[in-house]
């Protein structure tokens, strides 16, 4: 948080950690989402400040950066069952065949994008 504060145009930052009280919440108890106010007045746009902001966490390791609005992200969630803008999912039936699919997608998803953060899933389905 203090990282995220010490950014020039932003005004305000709280964090809400954990889950709500409700099933349906996909959040899991060790996620944090801070929620950052701009400063409207700064002179800076929300492109300067999210770069900063990312730039500010990649000290961090093993953090996934997504900024969205936080409405946006929750139902999103919901929706797909998946915390990313962009998902990949395979299924099959042939676990080997399953992990190669899974190699190639993950070695060609870093070229597609710099700041989106994806989520690889692959599925054995079973008719059993």
């Amino acid at each position: 948080m203090k990282l995220i504060a010490a950014i020039p145009g932003v005004k305000s930052v709280v964090a809400k950690v954990g889950r709500g009280e409700s099933p349906a919440d996909p959040a899991g108890p060790n996620e944090s989402d801070p929620i950052v106010m701009l400063d409207p007045e700064s002179g800076r746009t929300q492109e300067e400040v999210d770069k900063d902001i990312r730039k500010a966490l990649s000290v961090l390791p093993g953090v996934q950066i997504v900024l969205s609005q936080p409405i946006a992200q929750r139902v999103d969630e919901m929706v797909t069952g998946v915390r990313s803008q962009v998902a990949v999912k395979i299924f099959g039936d042939n676990l080997e065949q399953l992990r190669l699919l899974s190699e190639q997608v993950a070695r060609i998803l870093p070229l597609c994008a710099e700041h989106v953060i994806f989520v690889l899933n692959a599925y054995r389905v079973s008719n059993h």
